[in-house]
C-alpha cells in the first residue's frame, strides 16, 4: 500500500529562525488562483505572490492574477526576512507566545 505525503503549508521553523506570529510561511506561494504583486527594490525580481515586502513591510501593489503554469524564475530577497509576505506581521524568533 502506497501512502502520499505532502508537506503542510503551514510550517515550523527551526528554533531561532524569524517566523510570523500567525502561522504564515512566505517561501509557500498561495494555492491558485492569486494574485502576484509588482516587487519592491528589496526583491531580485519584478513579481512576486507576497503582498508585503519580507523585508521592509511596505505593501506591494496588485500586478495580476496568477495559475499553477505560471512561473516565477530566480525568485529571491536580497536581505533578511523581517516581515510576514502574507499579512505583513513583524516577524518573531521561535514560537510565538499568544
Amino acid at each position: 500500500m502506497n501512502t502520499l505525503t505532502t508537506a503542510p503549508l503551514i510550517a515550523e521553523p527551526e528554533l531561532g529562525e524569524p517566523r510570523c506570529p500567525n502561522g504564515h510561511d512566505s517561501r509557500i506561494p498561495p494555492q491558485c488562483p492569486a494574485l502576484m504583486f509588482v516587487a519592491c527594490q528589496h526583491y531580485s525580481t519584478e513579481v512576486s505572490w507576497n503582498e508585503y515586502c519580507i523585508t521592509c513591510g511596505v505593501r506591494h501593489a496588485p500586478f495580476r492574477i496568477y495559475w499553477h503554469s505560471y512561473r516565477m524564475d530566480e525568485l529571491g530577497v536580497q536581505t533578511a526576512k523581517n516581515y510576514c509576505g502574507f499579512c505583513g506581521a513583524k516577524m518573531v524568533s521561535g514560537r510565538a507566545s499568544l
